[in-house]
C-alpha cells in the first residue's frame, strides 16, 4: 500500500543501503510515514506511523522483502515518563520469491511480532501449493 501512487506522498523514502540475496544486489529502501493523520489510528485518535524497510532488487523493480513497523513513540500529551512501554509494537516482515508456476513474483514467508508491555506474539506463516486459478477452474460457492 505504501506504493501504490495515490499512498506514495504520505510517506519519505529514502535508500539506505543495499544487502546480497541469492546472488543478487538488492537495495534497502526505509520508509517513514510523514503524513498526519497517520494511516493508523486507535479509536481515541492516538496515531501509530508505519515506518519500515523495502528490499527492492533495482534492476527489476521487484519487491524481495518487506518490513512494516507499526508503533507510537511520542508520549500523549499529559502522559507520564515511562508510559511508551505500554504502547503496542508491530512488525510484519515479508518475504517474496518467483514462483514458476505463476511466472510471478509472491509472498512465501510472513513473520509477525506484536509486542505490549511484558505480553509478545509471534506469528511465522508459509506460503507453498501456489496455482492459478481460472475462470474454468475457480471454485464454486456453495448453493
Amino acid at each position: 500500500m505504501f506504493l501504490l501512487p495515490q499512498n506514495q506522498s504520505q510517506f519519505a523514502f529514502r535508500r539506505s543501503g543495499e544487502k546480497k540475496v541469492g546472488g543478487e544486489t538488492v537495495w534497502i529502501v526505509s520508509y517513514e510515514e510523514t503524513w498526519r493523520p497517520a494511516m493508523v489510528r486507535t479509536t481515541t485518535g492516538e496515531e501509530y506511523p508505519i515506518h519500515g524497510e523495502l528490499w527492492i532488487e533495482p534492476t527489476t523493480g521487484r519487491l524481495v522483502k518487506s518490513k512494516m513497523i507499526i508503533e507510537n513513540t511520542t508520549p500523549a500529551e499529559g502522559s507520564r515518563s515511562g508510559t511508551e512501554v505500554l504502547r503496542p509494537r508491530i512488525i510484519i516482515e515479508v518475504t517474496y520469491q518467483n514462483e514458476p508456476t505463476l511466472k510471478a513474483w509472491v509472498p512465501i514467508e510472513m513473520k509477525e511480532l506484536y509486542v505490549k508491555a511484558m505480553e509478545q506474539v509471534t506469528c511465522t506463516t508459509k506460503y507453498s501449493n501456489f496455482r492459478l486459478i481460472t475462470p474454468a477452474s475457480e471454485p464454486q460457492p456453495p448453493r
